[in-house]
């Protein structure tokens, strides 16, 4: 038993000397040193945090009466250097909200910051035409932080980390147009736009709905594609949208080149959201809600008859509506 002390004492006090900080006292001590903000973005179908991809972020700093006090800009490149970590120096004690936004671009900017109830972001102008395929665009925040002094009571800066979890807040979408048979579809024949009213969201990242934003894709190609059915030739449509809510009326629109009359019109949000139900997350199925905040890349295949362009079925990623469906008459 002694031979097993002595080899296991020394052990144990190495391990806990480079794992615990708290058994260093000294300020030549390497341990990590002062208030950090960390970033989380785990909030995907994965589950798995995929913060590291995110490029520049901006975070809003607000006092305890929800006014401005600065902004924090950081980039990847200074995240990776300090494991992925903001420092959060200069603050005084009291309490703090942070505002994060992740993807800021010149398609996106931040109004009315002075107070954090009048903080306004999203599309520069959101009653234009919005036809780019604009940075990814990441949203999370933190109320009533508290700082109330760093130095702990053998003088060194204690090591704070807060962290905040972080949701994407656009989404890609791909609407691929075809023949119910193997028959080729000319290019240029159909033009697809979604209207939808995320153009402006509040602190809470909530889109006003106030306005609806009109979606063009920012990327239109003629595609062959091998089914079971055949080879087909298709037209397919690329658009980048802001957050998708519950029940927020928007709508996807098909319609054919010079003609006025709408082929498709319908509710968008409603037919992804049925997918919802599929999904378990941690033991319980998910919201309409959770989904469209978590899935980021939707698609639409949509089969039309060639002699009269009746919808045959819609594809809404791998779940199929038929048009004897319900959902179709919305």
């Amino acid at each position: 038993m002694l031979k097993v002390h002595k080899i296991l004492i020394p052990a144990l006090l190495a391990i806990l000397l480079t794992t615990s900080c708290e058994w260093v006292k000294s300020d030549l001590s390497d341990c990590p040193k002062g208030r950090w903000l960390a970033l989380d973005y785990s909030y995907n179908l994965q589950d798995v945090d995929a913060s590291s991809y995110i490029e520049d972020v901006t975070v809003m700093v607000y006092d305890s009466d929800g006014k401005f006090v600065k902004d924090i800009k950081s980039t990847r490149a200074e995240r990776l250097r300090n494991d992925g970590k903001i420092a959060l120096d200069g603050f005084q004690e009291g309490k703090y909200t942070f505002i994060v936004l992740g993807g800021i671009d010149d398609s996106k900017d931040v109004r009315n910051k002075q107070h954090v109830d009048s903080l306004r972001f999203g599309f520069t102008h959101p009653d234009s035409i919005q036809k780019k395929n604009f940075a990814d665009f990441y949203y999370g925040s933190l109320y009533n932080v508290s700082f109330d002094g760093l130095d702990d009571q053998y003088g060194n800066y204690r090591y704070v980390v807060d962290t905040v979890k972080l949701i994407k807040d656009s989404n890609r979408l791909a609407c691929l147009i075809r023949y119910g048979d193997a028959d080729t579809l000319s290019a240029n024949t159909y033009t697809v736009t979604v209207y939808a009213p995320d153009g402006t969201m509040d602190s809470r990242n909530n889109p006003l709905q106030d306005q609806t934003v009109t979606y063009r894709p920012y990327s239109e190609e003629t595609v062959k594609i091998t089914e079971n059915d055949g080879t087909f030739i298709g037209e397919r449509f690329g658009f980048q949208l802001l957050r998708l809510m519950e029940n927020d009326k928007s709508r996807l629109v098909l319609h054919r080149e010079g003609r006025e009359n709408a082929i498709l019109d319908i509710p968008m949000t409603d037919y992804i959201g049925q997918l919802s139900a599929l999904y378990q997350m941690h033991g319980k199925t998910l919201t309409v809600q959770e989904y469209l905040d978590r899935q980021d890349f939707h698609t639409f295949v949509i089969y039309l008859s060639k002699e009269n362009d009746a919808i045959l079925k819609i594809k809404v990623n791998d779940w199929t509506v038929h048009t004897n469906d319900v959902i179709l008459k919305k």
